[in-house]
């Protein structure tokens, strides 16, 4: 399941900058370990959803701890979870005569003149910062379809 959740400007911040790995929620949603968080980052000086660095990432949730698991520590039907970007794939992708490899995330292409992502060692997008791990392949012929 997918949750979409509203999220201040400064904690969004802190999301990104990797001080922040955890959500104190409402748990209104049942949230479930595996689950995935997009946020809709707020400015907290109007209220209004601004463009920032998190948008179009997806965050899995790991551990969550509800209040019936520890009511002495959190209030009535609160949850506190940890959250990590959810790895997806470099796209591959031909260009010509060479292949190159777009991320999901913001579009971004990078070619491969020193190598595949994989080989150099590119496990978050230089432009976005989304998290990538392997290479959804392209089809062998137009027959087959790609990986998902």
């Amino acid at each position: 399941m997918t949750h979409e959740l509203k999220i201040l400007e400064p904690f969004a911040d802190a999301i990104t900058n990797g001080e922040k790995t955890f959500e104190v929620r409402r748990n209104d949603r049942n949230f479930q370990k595996g689950d995935l968080v997009k946020f809709e980052v707020i400015s907290e000086q109007t209220g209004n959803q601004i463009t920032h660095k998190l948008d179009a990432q997806l965050f899995r949730i790991g551990y969550v701890l509800k209040f019936e698991d520890f009511s002495a520590g959190l209030s009535e039907g609160f949850a506190v979870f940890t959250i990590t970007r959810a790895a997806r794939k470099w796209r591959e992708a031909e260009e010509g005569y060479s292949t190159y490899y777009e991320c999901p995330e913001c579009g971004e292409g990078y070619s491969d003149e020193y190598g595949t992502p994989e080989e150099i060692g590119w496990h978050y997008c230089p432009e976005c910062g989304a998290r990538l791990e392997g290479i959804l392949r392209l089809p062998e012929n137009d027959e087959e379809e790609a990986e998902p």
